[in-house]
């Protein structure tokens, strides 16, 4: 979340992408950092043990929602 702050306040869009099991840590990380506004969007678990086509495969599963938060359609 810092980097999405870090971003934010210097004026370029960010998204937070986080599984579902840290989306109320990101919620809370916001709050905390007084930007309750930042945009998170999870991302389907596990990612750590996943490999490359596996992560590649989640990340094309999002990207829509991603532009979608980027550009305030969603």
């Amino acid at each position: 979340m810092h980097d999405v702050v870090e971003l934010e306040d210097r004026g370029v869009p960010a998204v937070a992408l986080h599984t579902h099991t840290f989306m109320n840590s990101a919620v809370t990380h916001a709050r905390a950092y007084g930007r309750p506004d930042l945009r998170s969007l999870s991302v389907p678990a596990p990612i750590a043990n996943a490999g490359r086509e596996a992560v590649r495969h989640k990340a094309e599963g999002v990207l829509d929602a991603i532009v979608a938060a980027l550009t305030g359609t969603a």
